[in-house]
């Protein structure tokens, strides 16, 4: 039996000789699983293997009651915690649940006559957007930012939106667009909405932060709506914990950068131009010292990882027909093939090493672009 520390125990036989023989020459797989979805059952089902696809198990046995294009599992970057968002019970709104790893232990997050949307993890604490049915326009609390601390199982409620009237004739709304994980900092655009513009004299859209505990709440930057029926604040990460965002109204609106707590106009950028250009996702490492990404070349993925501001790059794959799909520690990275074959390769330069295949996985019908901060969005 071969036992080294953070590594699989092996069961090998030994040849007896004098001399130096191949065949006693034996690997052995970094100890760890990897959990991921999988319909080879007829079911979707949780699934975990080690990481060289042996000792494959069932962790959490589909209902068949499924959704198979609206099942979600999103790792956090530990790989201790997993967010399962399925329809288990077959109703008309999906439950939120939380799988603890080190127990392979399933609870449940949230749940209501509601649409759950995944946002990701912020390190213990999972974050959501929820969408109430049975709310009109006018109503209240329609919509909600909230976060789940797995480690604690507290719910915080981050955000929800206001509304007054009685009527789409009369009705003023708050509504979300886009949401984003930052280091230890939530943020999101909230736009708003009216029957008439006279209605949006005293509102605005706004681009907010607050902590992913529910604390430390404040307006990045905020638009007056008198004069529009209709505003809405657009966002997209640009690089590592970097974001653009804006209005667009006439194409002549600015654009601003929000990075590390601060706000700047940049220059020679319009709003109109944060939707038509190309950004990467950045997969940041446990530790977050590092990023791991994709750049697309001739149809194929050149890889790269970098440091924790995606400078200092290094090529790990050049047209590769794989895409990234999260780290296992910060010494491998997980890639993609098809999407729906998982490899693993070291945290470097391949050089002559190929990706080991891991398993073949179930994709569901959900991506994140722009998500970083946990595994499984791709």
């Amino acid at each position: 039996t071969v036992t080294v520390s953070g590594y699989n125990k092996l069961s090998v036989k030994v040849k007896i000789t004098t001399t130096k023989d191949e065949a006693n020459t034996f690997k052995v797989t970094p100890a760890g699983k990897v959990y991921f979805l999988s319909n080879a059952n007829g079911t979707v089902d949780v699934a975990k293997t080690d990481l060289d696809g042996q000792n494959r198990e069932t962790v959490i046995k589909g209902t068949g009651k499924e959704d198979s294009t609206n099942t979600v599992l999103l790792a956090s970057q530990s790989w201790r915690y997993l967010a399962l968002l399925s329809k288990r019970d077959g109703g008309n709104s999906a439950k939120l649940f939380l799988i603890d790893t080190a127990t392979d232990a399933m609870t449940t997050m949230d749940e209501g006559d509601a649409d759950f949307s995944p946002v990701g993890w912020n390190g213990t604490t999972f974050i959501y957007r929820v969408d109430r049915h049975n709310k009109q326009i006018w109503d209240t609390k329609a919509h909600a930012v909230k976060s789940y601390d797995a480690s604690t199982k507290k719910l915080a409620t981050l955000d929800e939106t206001a509304a007054t009237g009685s009527s789409y004739g009369d009705y003023y709304s708050e509504f979300y667009t886009d949401t984003h994980i930052l280091n230890n900092e939530i943020v999101f655009s909230k736009g708003v909405q009216s029957a008439t513009s006279g209605a949006m004299a005293d509102h605005q859209a706004m681009f907010i932060s607050v902590h992913p505990d529910g604390t430390a709440k404040k307006v990045i930057k905020s638009w007056p709506g008198a004069g529009y029926s209709y505003l809405s604040v657009i966002s997209r990460p640009y690089g590592p914990n970097e974001l653009y965002f804006g209005v667009n109204l006439t194409g002549t609106e600015p654009a601003y950068e929000y990075e590390g707590g601060q706000v700047k106009e940049v220059a020679g950028k319009k709003a109109a131009d944060i939707w038509n250009t190309q950004y990467f996702t950045y997969l940041f490492s446990p530790s977050n010292d590092e990023v791991f990404w994709s750049e697309p070349r001739d149809g194929k993925s050149t890889l790269f990882i970098g440091d924790a501001h995606a400078e200092n790059k290094k090529q790990v794959a050049n047209l590769s027909e794989y895409t990234t799909f999260g780290w296992y520690t910060d010494d491998y990275v997980l890639v993609s093939k098809n999407s729906s074959e998982l490899y693993i390769a070291p945290a470097g330069e391949w050089g002559e090493v190929k990706p080991l295949k891991v398993t073949d996985y179930f994709k569901p019908n959900f991506s994140a672009p722009g998500y970083g901060k946990g595994y499984g969005g791709f």
